[in-house]
This record gives structure tokens, C-alpha cells and sequence, in this order.
């Protein structure tokens, strides 16, 4: 959630904050009294206007909803009501309060200070000669005191119809009404007032910011008496500078930061463009991206042909925040498998800016007249997903290709795992003249070549067929034979006990038949599995199964456990359903790889469950958790039916303390 500041008031140095804050990261709120103070404020995408005169009930209210980190209370300085109720409401809310004073003017010669209108008034109908007033409509009233005040008073009051129409009500006269909005220079100020031949000029200490400076400068100028309202005291609060030193400080803002926009391009065609991104490669005058892009979009700009993040991080660092502006472009959408991504997180000294291109996925769907809502989406450009499984398990599959995976060696691998038929689309060089598209089966896509660069749509028909909603699969899904397997009761409660998530590294040693191994790549599809096995009749079942379930996250290790896991990654968690008597070595090395790690061991013996306790004593750092799981399975003798009972199983769950 971003923080929220309410500024209040339509003065020249509020509308100058409200500039300065656009750059901020925030959300601001700004009050003013008139419509016409609205429409001075330039819009901007994090700004709300309000229009509104609130009392200390109203300012209560929207402190208490909107929760501002702090008010800014910007209005005129002699707005001592509104200043009052803003300070009010901020105590009784406990929401910091910022008043944005201008310092007072400097004495002038030839200048009367009086302390409110009605000493100006009363000074002013002991003397003779033109008025030019200049203190806003909301004093009007108290000036019509001044004999003679329809003849000798000009005044000059904002453009907006409610001050011209009680300046009329009033009785002064139309010809001595000016209706203009400041600033005003010195020398506009004398012909104003050689106009109505003023010999005073009445205005209030509006300091510097105010244009006090250039009225007392025209009023000596011009030869009129200058008659200063003084302020209500010496007001206290904070300067221009101070306050926005204070938000910069607050709100931790990186000031002459490079601009750097992140240009999705989409497919590579210039018409295929958004408005947004041509602007903002426009506006750049350095681009970066691989040839083809810079092709289409570098005239006359300073080109940097690479992808290499790296490298772009150096041209960035090497560019002038002051004049520079930075494009890079990114194929696709900046949120698609996107080079964004990378960017982004190594240019933390810049102003990065994403604009959204048209995807390949979108694009390609386009051209395929079919939706693309219910597809599953991977990527096979510079990663390592599991297309196999994905296809398996879902009737719509895009991928993008890349590199060693190219859409005739993805579809061999489809075949190898019994795929060889499902429907495959091929689209190679996308919204270019040169554009292809190419259908077939995975077997025979296989056979035909493809630039590395393609995308790739699969629609498999039997896809539901290997849809998995719980672990514990039924034990006849599997290709069995005389090798141990740990069946679903068992397997169902191990695998919940071993938390697995979807990107973890888990072993499972002593794999048998698989039937652990299987699910565990089911459950974890963006991780991988290791299973290891010496039995080489487990180990030609393990190699079966895994076709069967299309589990390309699998990795099948073949030998003693304990010598191979010694240079495997470090697992998340691991599942044991046999040592070989090598348990405590083995669990040696896990924890020097991972102290962090979830273990499940599974035994039928009274030896192995006294080895893990004893193991486990002087492992204090962890808890052991023990079940002994009994199942028993219905079977049918004649008309009867008998439940078989089943080996009763320890389930041993060892996790560190805290986890």
C-alpha cells in the first residue's frame, strides 16, 4: 500500500508541491476551496482533487478513512480559520501536520503597516485620491466603508463569476473591476495603477511568493502611498525548501535518477506497437536490444546491440542522468518470461519505467483462432521446466523454445513418453513477412527442423487421464513386479508428513518400484526428484514408471545411496524407504548439505526404528515424530469378505525445531 499525504490549499507554492510530489511514490490527496483552484492544478496519475470546504468534522473523517501519513497544510496565510481547524484536526487525529509558511516581506519606504482591514478602512476614509485594491473578494465588504468607495476604488480580484458578481452586488463599478489571475510583474502592476491614476495601493504581506515584492516595487514606481495588512503575529512552520528536503527524507525518493524505459516490442512488428511504448522509445534517446529490434526502432538514436544484462547495467551507468533517457527493448510483454524481470532487479540506481507489449502467447493464439485463457503456460528459453508432465496433465499447453530445446527435440521427448500423437503447432518468426506456421503430431514435428527461437502450442485429448488432485495414488496405477513398493496408505501419510512443495530438490532413496518417486515429481513439477536404487530389476520398473506418468523432473541414480548423494544438489527434503544399512552416514551427509532439511523414514523393523531414535538423540536440534501405521484391505472369500491386515509401517518425521 502506498502512503498517503492530504495538501491543502491552491496557492502558487502548493501547486509547485503538488509538481514536485508527482515524482514521488505516493498517493496524494489535495483540498482547494474553488473549482477555479482545481483547474490550476495539472493532472497527474497519483493525484486526487477535491473540491470542498471542510469543517473540523469533515477533516476528522477523512484523516480517520484515508489515513494520511501526514497534512500538509498549504493555504494562504491569511487563511487563519482554515489553518485553525487543519491544526485541530490533526491533534485530535494524531496525524502529523506540516504548515508551509512564506517568509514576510521586507519593510519598504513609503509603506504603512496596519494590523487588520478596518484600520486600512479607517485610515483610508481620512485621506483622498484613487484606491487600487488588491487583497482578494473576501474583504470587499469592509472596503465599502471608504467614502466615496464606488468612484475611488479599482480592484482586482480572481477571474471566477463569484467574485465578479459580488464585487457587483457591492456597487463597485465595472469599469474599475479587473478580473486576472497572477503573477503579476512590476511593470504590469504600474500600468494598472497609472490606469485609474492610484494614489494607494492596499495589499496584503503575501511575501515573495505572493508577487508582494513587485507591488511595493510598482507602488514606488507608480508614485502611490503602499498600505500593508500586516500577518496575525509571526506565523511558525516550515519553508518551501524545508518541506520538500522533508518528503525526499521520508519518503527515501532517488532524485536525478536515470529514466530507463522497459520497452515490450511485442512479436517484433513496428505496427504491432502500442501507443504507450512508441512514445516512450521516442522520448529515449538511447536504445538498447538485439539487432533486429534496434532495426525497426533506431533511427537516429544511439544503439547498444546486447541482451546481456550485464552489459546493460554498464551502458546505464555510463549514461548522463541529466540528458539521457535510456530504452530498452524486450521482446513480447514486459511481464512474459520477460528479460524485464532481470533488468529491472540490477538497475536499482534507475527510474524504471515497463510498457506492456502484445505476447507471443497472444499473438500466437490470434493466429490460431483459438483461446489461450485455459492453456497451461511454460517456458523452455533458458529454462528447465517440465514440458512432459505439463503436456501429460493439461489439453492445452504453450511453450516458448530456446537454445537445446528446440521444438523437434521437445517433441522427440514427447514421444519417448508415449505422446507421440498429440497435436503440436509450431510458429517461427511471428509477425515478421517471413512468418511460418507448422502443424502436426509430435512424431511428426520430430522429424522437420525449427529455428531454436519458435513458440510452440500442444493440444493433448487424453490429457485427463494423468490429472492428480491428492497423493496416494492407487497402487494399480503403477507397473509392479516382485520389488518392494510402498503402498498408498503408507505412501499417503509419508508424503503429507514430508510437506513437499512445488520447487523443492527431494531424494528419495530407496526408490523400489517408484511409486514414492512418481508422486513426489507430481507434487513438486517446478523442483526436481532424485531416486536412487541398486536393484537393477527396481531400476528397469522405475524407468517404465516414469514414462508411464510423463515425470521429466525425474532423475533415476542407480547405486549404492549413500556414495551418490555426495555430490547431488542439496535436497529440500528427503524420503528414505531403505539404507542398506548405511542410514546414519547417509543422514551425516544430508545435513551437511541442508541442516535445514525435512526427513521421512519409513521402517517395518524394530532395528531400524531403534537406529533413528538413537540417531536422533544426538541430533537435539531436530524433533522426531513417530506413527506406526496399521492398514488393513477388504478381500473377498466367497460370500464373505475378509480384511488382510498389511505390514505395519514407522513413519518417522525428523524437522528441525522453529520449522
Amino acid at each position: 500500500m502506498k502512503p498517503v499525504v492530504w495538501l491543502i490549499g491552491g496557492t502558487s507554492e502548493s501547486r509547485n508541491l503538488i509538481k514536485f510530489m508527482a515524482e514521488l511514490d505516493i498517493i496524494l490527496y489535495v483540498s482547494v476551496a474553488t473549482d477555479y483552484g482545481a483547474s490550476l492544478i495539472e493532472a497527474q496519475t497519483n493525484l486526487h482533487v477535491m473540491v470542498e470546504r471542510m469543517d473540523l468534522a469533515a477533516m476528522r473523517n477523512f484523516i480517520t478513512v484515508n489515513k494520511p501519513d501526514c497534512v500538509i497544510d498549504a493555504t494562504h496565510p491569511y487563511a487563519t480559520i482554515v489553518t485553525s481547524t487543519v491544526q485541530k484536526a490533526c491533534k485530535e487525529t494524531g496525524c502529523e501536520y506540516l504548515r508551509l509558511v512564506r517568509p514576510a516581506a521586507e519593510e519598504h519606504k513609503n509603506c504603512i503597516i496596519v494590523q487588520d482591514f478596518n484600520e486600512a478602512v479607517e485610515l483610508l476614509s481620512h485621506t483622498e485620491g484613487n484606491i487600487f485594491l488588491t487583497t482578494g473578494s473576501k474583504t470587499l465588504q469592509e472596503f465599502t466603508s471608504v467614502p466615496d468607495y464606488k468612484e475611488r476604488i479599482a480592484l482586482r480580484v480572481l477571474p471566477m463569476l463569484d467574485s465578479l458578481s459580488k464585487a457587483l452586488e457591492l456597487g463597485y463599478k465595472p469599469a474599475n473591476i479587473i478580473c486576472m489571475q497572477g503573477p503579476f510583474s512590476e511593470l504590469l502592476n504600474i500600468e494598472m495603477m497609472k490606469r485609474y491614476n492610484s494614489r494607494y495601493l492596499v495589499t496584503k504581506d503575501s511575501g515573495s511568493v505572493g508577487g508582494f515584492e513587485e507591488k511595493a516595487q510598482a507602488a514606488a514606481k507608480a508614485g502611490a502611498k503602499l498600505i500593508v495588512i500586516a500577518r496575525n503575529g509571526e506565523e511558525l512552520g516550515t519553508g518551501y525548501s524545508e518541506i520538500v528536503k522533508l518528503l525526499k527524507d521520508q519518503y527515501k525518493r532517488r532524485f536525478n535518477m536515470l529514466r530507463v524505459n522497459i520497452v515490450g516490442i511485442g512479436p517484433g512488428n513496428p505496427e504491432l506497437l502500442t501507443n504507450q511504448a512508441r512514445q516512450a522509445i521516442e522520448e529515449s534517446n538511447i536504445l538498447i536490444g538485439d539487432k533486429r529490434m534496434l532495426a525497426a526502432f533506431g533511427a537516429g538514436k544511439c544503439l547498444f546491440d546486447t541482451i546481456k544484462s550485464s552489459e546493460i547495467t554498464e551502458i546505464c551507468q555510463k549514461a548522463d542522468a541529466e540528458k539521457d533517457v535510456v530504452a530498452v527493448l524486450v521482446s513480447g510483454d514486459v511481464g512474459f518470461f520477460s528479460l524485464a524481470k532481470t533488468i529491472t532487479g540490477k538497475l536499482a540506481d534507475c527510474e524504471c519505467r515497463r510498457y506492456c507489449g502484445i505476447s507471443s502467447l497472444v499473438y500466437f493464439s490470434q493466429q490460431l483462432n483459438i483461446a489461450w485463457d485455459d492453456a497451461k503456460i511454460v517456458s523452455m528459453h533458458g529454462r528447465n521446466q517440465n514440458l512432459i508432465a505439463a503436456v501429460a496433465q493439461n489439453s492445452k499447453v504453450f511453450s516458448l523454445t530456446g537454445g537445446e530445446h528446440s521444438p523437434n527435440q521437445l517433441c522427440l521427448k514427447l514421444c519417448d513418453h508415449g505422446m507421440a500423437d498429440v497435436k503440436v503447432y509450431v510458429g517461427e518468426n511471428l509477425s515478421y513477412p517471413e512468418e511460418k506456421i507448422t502443424y502436426g503430431t509430435a512424431s511428426e514435428i520430430s522429424k522437420l527442423e525449427f529455428p531454436s527461437l519458435s513458440v510452440m502450442m500442444i493440444l493433448n485429448e487424453h490429457a485427463n487421464d494423468f490429472k492428480y488432485t491428492v497423493h496416494g495414488l492407487n497402487d494399480d496405477l503403477f507397473i509392479r513386479s516382485k520389488v518392494p513398493m510402498t503402498k498408498q496408505e503408507v505412501r499417503s501419510v509419508s508424503i503429507s508428513k514430508l510437506m513437499p512443495k512445488v520447487t523443492d530438490n527431494i531424494y528419495d532413496i530407496g526408490a523400489g518400484t517408484g511409486s514414492c518417486s512418481i508422486e513426489l515429481a507430481l507434487q513438486a513439477q517446478a523442483g526436481r526428484v532424485w531416486a536412487f536404487e541398486r536393484n537393477p530389476l527396481a531400476l528397469e520398473l522405475l524407468e517404465k514408471n516414469k514414462a508411464l506418468f510423463a515425470v521429466n523432473n525425474l532423475d533415476i541414480v542407480a547405486g549404492e545411496a549413500s556414495e551418490q548423494i555426495v555430490d547431488m544438489p542439496a535436497p529440500d527434503c528427503v524420503f528414505i524407504g531403505g539404507s542398506g544399512g548405511n542410514l546414519c552416514k547417509m543422514l551425516d551427509i544430508i545435513y551437511t548439505k541442508n541442516s535445514d532439511c525435512r526427513v521421512v523414514i519409513n521402517a517395518i523393523t524394530l532395528e531400524t526404528l531403534i537406529e533413528v531414535v538413537e540417531y536422533y538423540k544426538t541430533r537435539s536440534e531436530y524433533d522426531l515424530e513417530i506413527v506406526n501405521v496399521f492398514a488393513a484391505r477388504g478381500k473377498k472369500l466367497g460370500a464373505y469378505n475378509l480384511m488382510m491386515a498389511q505390514n505395519p509401517v514407522y513413519i518417522m518425521t525428523a524437522l528441525k525445531k522453529g520449522e
